[in-house]
């Protein structure tokens, strides 16, 4: 199973959601690698402080890797590249109103499932007319996440996984995975929710 997650409006978090649906996932039980088809290669310095494997999209050996090896692929893709391989699922963060309007033309040309995240205070609605597409619980605006970025998810540290924010972005994540790599036969528990 292959996730991209893209819009073509920079700055809308996707390196900060690919590391946390990677943390996710692997705490879900799946065996999870990353790679990131941004040039800055940001995703690496978030992965690396959880000992997620990030793979080169370059490589030839790690492209085979990916297609071979574990139950899930996550991808970041930044404004102007595209995904090395083909993805079966799109993750779609809209963070404003122009990142509402790029998802909204962008989404009208991917192929496969395609979800919207939206990471803002209000609800978003996917227009009718793209069929299909699943908009996940919003994720408000959260200093907690960004706090986290960079150093390993808002859920390791305990006080911070307490936030709203850090339990929304849970939330969400959880719910596009089992609604895609969950509906394909693995078999994983829900991780302890930190207690205060």
């Amino acid at each position: 199973m292959i996730i991209a997650i893209h819009n073509t409006k920079g700055g809308v978090g996707s390196t900060t959601l690919a590391a946390h649906l990677c943390a996710l996932a692997r705490d879900l039980g799946w065996k999870v690698d990353a790679m990131s088809a941004d040039p800055t290669k940001e995703l690496h310095q978030h992965l690396e402080p959880l000992g997620i494997r990030c793979l080169d999209p370059e490589s030839i050996m790690d492209r085979e890797a990916a297609a071979d090896d574990g139950d899930l692929l996550i991808i970041d893709v930044q404004t102007a590249s595209s995904p090395p391989v083909e993805p079966d699922v799109w993750l779609v963060p809209v963070s404003c109103r122009l990142a509402l309007d790029h998802a909204t033309a962008l989404t009208d040309r991917l192929k496969g499932e395609v979800f919207w995240l939206p990471t803002m205070s209000y609800e978003v609605t996917v227009p009718s007319y793209l069929e299909g597409v699943q908009a996940l619980p919003s994720v408000p605006y959260s200093r907690a996440i960004i706090r986290a970025a960079g150093q390993g998810t808002v859920w390791s540290d305990p006080d911070l996984a307490l936030t709203p924010g850090a339990q929304a972005l849970r939330e969400s994540l959880t719910q596009l995975l089992s609604a895609t790599i969950g509906s394909r036969g693995a078999h994983a528990e829900e991780p302890a929710t930190p207690t205060p």
